[in-house]
C-alpha cells in the first residue's frame, strides 16, 4: 500500500454557491471535530444532511467557511434563499473530504474493488 501524500494547498477546498455568490469551504480539523461531536460522528452528519437537517447544514457551512459569529448571522437566510436541496450535495461532498483527512478522494481509491478485472 502506497503512503498517502500530503495534499496540495487547497486540494480539499470545496466551492459552494450561496445566494448567487461563490465561496470556498476549507476542510480543517476543527470543522471535522465540531461536526463529529455535534452529530455523533461524520456519518451522522451525512445522514442528517440527507434528511435536510437545517441546523446541521448551517453549522457545516459555517465551519467550512470559517465564519465568525457575526459573519454567520446572515448565513441561515442566505442558505434558505439558495435552497437546501442545492446546498446539501456540496455539504455531503465536504464531509467526505473531512473523512479523508482534508484530501479529496483519490479516483483510484474509489474504484478499487468496485469492478474486478475480468479475463475475457
Amino acid at each position: 500500500m502506497a503512503d498517502k501524500q500530503k495534499p496540495a494547498l487547497g486540494a480539499g477546498d470545496v466551492v459552494i454557491i450561496i445566494d448567487g455568490e461563490e465561496q470556498t469551504m476549507r476542510p480543517t480539523l476543527r470543522a471535522a471535530t465540531e461536526i463529529s461531536r455535534m452529530t455523533g460522528g461524520i456519518s451522522g452528519a451525512i445522514q442528517r444532511c440527507a434528511s435536510f437537517d437545517v441546523d446541521v447544514i448551517v453549522r457545516i457551512v459555517t465551519l467550512g467557511l470559517n465564519l465568525t459569529p457575526n459573519g454567520a448571522k446572515a448565513l441561515p437566510e442566505k442558505l434558505y434563499r439558495t435552497g437546501y436541496s442545492e446546498i446539501t450535495p456540496t455539504c455531503i461532498r465536504f464531509l467526505g473530504i473531512l473523512l479523508n483527512g482534508g484530501r479529496p478522494p483519490n479516483e483510484e481509491d474509489t474504484d478499487e474493488g468496485q469492478n474486478p478485472p475480468t479475463n475475457a
